[in-house]
């Protein structure tokens, strides 16, 4: 999956209009809250095999920690 791939899922998976990159502030976000976090938890592992839980997020900011969270190579 590459950068652009990610990011676009993302947007889908958050259900935003909000243009994304690996620097959007997270927290800032209207549609990032709990049931957001869980369908990226849900979607890391289904597409990356990253297991992730709940405290993983608390101090997120950027879509760039949870690649660096995840370790995941785009």
């Amino acid at each position: 999956m590459t950068e652009k791939e990610f990011l676009s899922e993302v947007q889908e998976l958050l259900q935003t209009d909000e243009v994304l990159s690996m620097d959007t502030h997270l927290p800032s976000l209207a549609d990032w809250d709990s049931l957001s976090i869980m369908a990226m938890m849900a979607f890391l592992e289904r597409n990356f095999g990253a297991k992730t839980t709940m405290a993983d997020y608390k101090n997120i900011k950027d879509l760039s920690e949870i690649v660096k969270m995840a370790n995941i190579t785009l």
